[in-house]
């Protein structure tokens, strides 16, 4: 009795799917539209020519953070050198063309780890800033100028260490830099502290010259007030990118 109704429940399957199949489908305009539009690929974007592990290229046992630049000339990453209480973080920009690295220890006022390099879209420079969250460190937005192996920091506000033991008018957590490919600017999300252990969002924007201005206000958006993320799970340029045309 049960082998029957499994038989009965197969056949009836079938002719459903039988049916479904020799309906007649109706295009809607729309769907017409975007056909018109849409092509098929015919040739593949992207072809793998060759491969090689990345600490291999540096001639380096580890490559924290490796990054590629836009143009594909240089890879910038992070190296420990020293050891106990003499070790230290630095700055590695590697150029391609002849095989070379240069380092560059972080400066004094950045006393944290970074949790992700973010390459301008010339190729020029570098952002970066501390880890907020993962590490609860105040944050500044940080920049690297690979021309003049100069570091910046954009937006210091004389605040250093663990924000969560700071008074709430001593810090800003400015984090998760994107660059703008349609005018170099460099936007980034600030939180401050407000009432009640609060925060606002807000996202601020510099042409890395001047004095960042804020552009949008998502205190009232957004459940989050602190974006938080989890940095080991990052992928091509961060969890928060700017569209390219701004």
């Amino acid at each position: 009795m049960r082998r029957k109704i499994i038989q009965l429940m197969l056949a009836t399957s079938l002719l459903m799917l039988s049916a479904v199949a020799c309906t007649p489908q109706v295009e809607s305009d729309t769907e017409q539209e975007l056909s018109e539009v849409v092509q098929p690929v015919e040739d593949p974007i992207l072809i793998v020519e060759s491969e090689q592990l990345v600490t291999e290229v540096l001639g380096v046992d580890r490559a924290n953070l490796a990054m590629v630049s836009p143009d594909g000339m240089s890879i910038a990453y992070i190296q420990q050198v020293g050891s106990g209480g003499n070790t230290m973080l630095e700055l590695c920009v590697h150029t391609l063309s002849d095989s070379n690295s240069t380092c560059f220890a972080f400066p004094e006022g950045f006393r944290s780890v970074p949790y992700h390099l973010y390459w301008s879209p010339d190729s020029k420079k570098i952002a970066f800033t501390e880890n907020p969250i993962s590490l609860g460190h105040e944050s500044d937005i940080w920049l690297f100028d690979t021309h003049e192996s100069g570091f910046a920091n954009l937006t210091d506000d004389d605040a250093t260490g663990a924000w969560r033991g700071m008074n709430a008018d001593e810090f800003m957590l400015d984090y998760l830099p994107m660059w703008s490919k349609s005018d170099g600017d460099l936007y980034f999300f600030r939180s401050t502290p407000t009432m009640n252990l609060e925060f606002s969002l807000e996202v601020y924007r510099t042409d890395v010259d001047g004095e960042p201005e804020k552009v949008a206000d998502y205190t009232d958006t957004f459940s989050l007030q602190l974006l938080y993320f989890n940095e080991e799970f990052f992928y091509m340029n961060g969890p928060a990118a700017i569209s390219p045309d701004g």
